[in-house]
This record gives structure tokens, sequence and C-alpha cells, in this order.
């Protein structure tokens, strides 16, 4: 729910999101613990790009963040079919760090308005984000913002005592919940009139419905491009690593393709751009998950969830949903702090990420990370193809070979 607010959806959206998707790509994904649904990242670009196109109120607006699904969607899965999934080791990991900071920046500056308790300028830019904050100032509000600021102390903290002790793992998991439940305890005894809540929640499944507005859909291809780019990044990655860390070999293509399915028939039960989660996929394979029935039973708790469940969640106070949204992109932030691993890169990997990173504050978040992705991937072609000439042969394998 508090990923579809940041695309700018109900929601309501967010919980579909997390339903059909999940049961498919159990059947035709290829790792065991990677659990996929919405993510901030991708949230953001949904709703930097459809913001311009239409106001978030509208229907048009949730019909094109549906048939965005079903476009990234189409793409995901033709790069599974004709094996595409080599294209990914040209994709450099430096602008894509630096691109992954600065919108974990944009989005917990977006989530203020909600600490705050007045209303903030939607952009992709970092720089009027701010400006709007200050302008806004005598408009501030104390409850939200001590209810927000006590459940996201109460969050990192849950968070870093899961990471630091073996025993303590499930606090990790348990942390969104805790606050949902203390947010929602502390508006039900007091009452504060300043602090709004999330509000009537639809109860059932979605429904089956053929996905709209395709007139939009030229315009929307470049944004869809952008959204598999990043998705696949950043699930292949997660699943990469799951599988190396499991014991098993994980096949990129079919990663493809599975992701893909998921999203097409996803956009058939309102569901918008999904991919893999880095906090959820971290809590499936803690959790012991050996196969794709964990996603399976995933699945049928967010079936009870939307049948049963949905009354109770009208009184979540909005700024406890901000307060997760935050502490799950703070670790991508403290990126900007940690200097070492800076200094350790190579010229061009830095420049690359430092130019990832400062361009939020002078671009549009999609069209300057298009640019990037176009010289970022000239770039790194170039250095593959003109370092063949010296690799050994076990390197040139590796380079040509899925």
């Amino acid at each position: 729910m508090s990923y579809a607010k940041l695309a700018g959806l109900q929601p309501i959206y967010g919980l579909y999101s997390g339903f059909v998707p999940i049961f498919v790509y159990a059947i035709f994904g290829s790792s065991r613990q990677l659990a996929i649904g919405p993510v901030a990242l991708v949230s953001l670009l949904v709703s930097n790009v459809l913001g311009g196109i239409a106001d978030s109120s509208d229907e048009l607006y949730t019909e094109l963040a549906i048939l965005l699904a079903l476009m990234v969607g189409i793409f995901e899965s033709i790069m599974g079919l004709l094996r595409l999934g080599w294209l990914i080791r040209f994709i450099s990991h430096a602008v894509i760090s630096g691109f992954t900071t600065a919108s974990a920046i944009v989005i917990a500056l977006s989530q203020a308005k909600y600490f705050l308790g007045y209303d903030v300028a939607r952009s992709s830019k970092i720089v009027p984000l701010i400006k709007s904050i200050i302008l806004g100032a005598d408009k501030f509000s104390w409850p939200p913002f001590l209810v927000g600021s006590i459940i996201l102390a109460i969050l990192l903290i849950m968070k870093q005592l899961g990471k630091s002790r073996k025993y303590l793992r499930f606090l990790r998991a348990a942390g969104p919940l805790t606050g949902v439940v203390l947010g929602t305890t502390i508006v039900k005894i007091y009452h504060p009139p300043s602090i709004t809540l999330v509000g009537d929640i639809p109860q059932g499944l979605p429904n089956f419905s053929i996905p709209k507005s395709f007139e939009c859909a030229m315009s929307l291809i470049p944004t869809a491009i952008l959204i598999t780019g990043v998705a696949i990044l950043e699930s292949v990655g997660i699943a990469k690593a799951l599988a190396a860390k499991n014991g098993y070999e994980l096949d990129s293509n079919q990663e493809l393709f599975g992701l893909g399915v998921a999203n097409i028939l996803g956009s058939f039960f309102s569901a918008y751009p999904t991919t893999g989660s880095f906090s959820r996929s971290a809590v499936n394979h803690e959790s012991g998950a050996k196969t794709g029935l964990s996603g399976v039973i995933t699945g049928i708790i967010m079936a009870c969830a939307l049948l049963f469940m949905t009354p109770l969640f009208e009184h979540i106070p909005q700024c406890a949903l901000a307060a997760i949204v935050v502490s799950a992109v703070m670790g991508l932030i403290k990126r900007i702090f940690c200097f070492g691993p800076l200094l350790a890169l190579q010229l061009y990997s830095l420049v690359l990420r430092l130019a990832s990173l400062l361009g939020l504050v002078l671009h549009l978040l999609s069209s300057f990370m298009s640019q990037q992705i176009l010289i970022l991937l000239s770039w790194d072609v170039f250095q593959a193809l003109l370092s063949t000439e010296t690799l050994s042969n076990t390197q040139k394998h590796i380079l040509t070979t899925e």
C-alpha cells in the first residue's frame, strides 16, 4: 500500500499488485526465493511519468499505470524468449548505483508531506521538492511528525537489530507490521485531526479486465523500456545473489520470461509494474524458503487480506506508510556517506556514479536516466570489446557466453 501511494495510486492497487503476479512468478520464474511485487524505485518512475500526463485522481492515471504493467511484461517476455539475458552484463553498476541513490533521496523527500502535515509539490527533482517543503513550513503540524518519526525510529532499530543478531532476524520482517499496528492504535486512541488516514479500501479480489487507453501506448514506450531495464536489473541482481547463496544456477532468460508473464497477467487484474523486492526476498530467504511454493503461500495470504482484512486497513495513518517507505530506502541513501567504496571505483565509474546522483538535481529522472543508459551501454560494450584482445580464455568465455 505504501508503494502504491508513492506511485500516485490508491492503496488497493498495491495489494492487487502483490496478489496475481506472485502466483504467476512462482510457476514461471526460476528463482526459488525471489519475492516480487511493488517496489519503491519502479513506483517512483510510474509517478514521475504519469504525473505529467494525467492527475493521479483521474481514472486515466490508473488505466495508464495498468497499461504500463502490460507493456513492461511484453518487453520482459520478449527478452526472455529471444534469450537476451546476456545484455544485463553490459549495464554499468556505477550508473545504476548513483541512480538508485538519487532516486532514494527523491522517494524520501516525496514522503515528507505525510510527516509534516501539508502538501508538497510532486516532482522528480530534488531542488523543487526541498523548495516546496521550505515554503510550506508555516503549515507544519506536530501530530503526524511525532507519530511518523516514532514509527520510523522503531523500524530502523528493528531492522538494525535484525541485521546484527541472527536470533533477532524476525524483527526485520516484523517491523512494518509493528509500525502499522502502532500507528493505527495511536490514531484510534487519540484521534488527532491533522493525521490523514488511508481511508476506504474496496473489499474482495480484483476483477478480470482488459487494460485500457491503448491510444496512449506509443507515448509510454520510452517509460516502459526504462522501467523494464530498472526492474530487470533489480530483480535479476537479487535472484542471482540468492541463487549463489543457496547453491543453484539461475537462468537469466527464464527469469526475464517469468517476470514478463507475471506483469502481463497481473495487468489483467489491476496490477501496476512489479519486480523483485530486496527486503521481501531477504525475508523469504531468511525464513528458509527453498521452492517457489513460498510465493504461492504469500499469494494465498494476500488473497485472504483482500477478502477479509481491508476494513482494518482504513484506519492506518498515512505517516505510518510513509515511515515504511523511508525506512526501506534509508540503506540506499547511506551509500552517499560510504567514501571507501567510492574511492575504490575506477575513475570513469566514479564519474558516472556521481553524474547519475547529481542528475536528479538538474534533470527529470526519466529523461536523464535514458541518456545515461545510452552512454553506459556504449562505454561498457566498447570496453568489453576492447578488452577481449588481452583477456584470458576464461575471461573471454565469461564475456561471450551466458
